[in-house]
């Protein structure tokens, strides 16, 4: 017969490893990062650009959709929330009133991605250049 205090070490050893290995699994979370190039501004001398502007940009390996959330400086708030399809290697969001904003890019998959006080003019597009890209690993909350 088997040492049984033998075979209960054994087994807690396993049951210990377990725990550790799932609770560290538990903690990272596999999530893609999104970069951003640095904004360049784009003059426009028509109508509706006299008094408004717009973010714009080209995409590379973007997800199938993917949400914008616009945040005023002004307001305080999301003033709102812009669905994209990444069938398209460009992007436009709506008019926007000249001012400060933080556009929070999301996707599934994705961390959320915030292109932080970034300043619209009127009289211009601001361009940018979104990539979807590599795999970071991230600490859940």
């Amino acid at each position: 017969m088997k040492n049984p205090s033998k075979i209960r070490n054994v087994f807690r050893l396993a049951l210990t490893t377990a725990v550790v290995i799932f609770s560290f699994a538990a903690l990272c979370r596999e999530a893609k990062d999104v970069y951003f190039s640095k904004p360049e501004y784009f003059k426009r001398t028509t109508q509706p650009w006299a008094k408004l502007t717009r973010l714009v940009g080209e995409l590379k390996n973007p997800p199938p959709q993917f949400t914008i959330d616009i945040y005023s400086h002004s307001t305080g708030q999301i003033i709102r929330t812009e669905t994209h399809s990444g069938s398209l290697s460009v992007f436009q969001t709506g008019w926007l009133s000249p001012g400060t904003y933080t556009f929070t890019f999301n996707a599934e998959g994705y961390e959320p991605s915030p292109l932080k006080s970034l300043k619209v003019e009127a009289n211009s597009d601001c361009f940018i250049k979104v990539e979807f890209g590599k795999i970071a690993y991230k600490k859940s909350n």
